[in-house]
């Protein structure tokens, strides 16, 4: 992929159809806000925009784009803790998730970051493990780890769940 991607608007366009719902889910998963997550997106395909990285696959491509919106949405977590702020409106509504998204994130929420995040994009964005190492900046070995005790702890709130 080269730059001539950052060209056509279409193409750009394109870029963020294919790309977009993995950067908010992770966005979302890492902040458990959607406003939150919604700047995130935007920040992470702006920053792609202004930086125009070239790249020589689409696997870099998503991996750059993840590994950005974990930073920024770090970043925007530890500015988020030091307002020391009351929103005015207080009538704004939660996104709307069908049951099974709702469900979904319920059982990922009790997961530590650190095993939610292998989680979800091993199994919802279908990324390989060493992907997955590249994008959270973490060894192979790490991501397996974290996969299997990520596994294990869900299978231990699964079988709390059924008694």
């Amino acid at each position: 992929m080269t730059a001539d991607i950052y060209r056509t608007r279409q193409t750009f366009s394109q870029l963020m159809d294919e790309y977009g719902p993995a950067v908010y889910r992770l966005a979302l998963s890492y902040t458990g806000k959607a406003e939150l997550a919604e700047d995130v997106y935007q920040q992470t395909f702006l920053l792609l925009l202004e930086k125009k990285p070239v790249f020589s696959s689409s696997v870099q491509l998503k991996v750059w784009l993840l590994r950005s919106a974990r930073k920024i949405a770090s970043s925007e977590l530890r500015r988020e803790n030091n307002r020391r702020t009351v929103p005015l409106d207080s009538t704004v509504q939660p996104a709307v998730f069908d049951s099974s998204t709702c469900e979904l994130y319920d059982f990922l929420s009790v997961l530590d970051l650190k095993y939610r995040e292998p989680v979800l994009l091993f199994y919802i964005e279908d990324m390989s493990v060493s992907e997955i190492a590249r994008a959270l900046g973490i060894s192979v070995s790490a991501v397996k780890t974290r996969l299997f005790r990520a596994r294990a702890k869900l299978q231990e709130i699964y079988k709390e769940e059924l008694l």
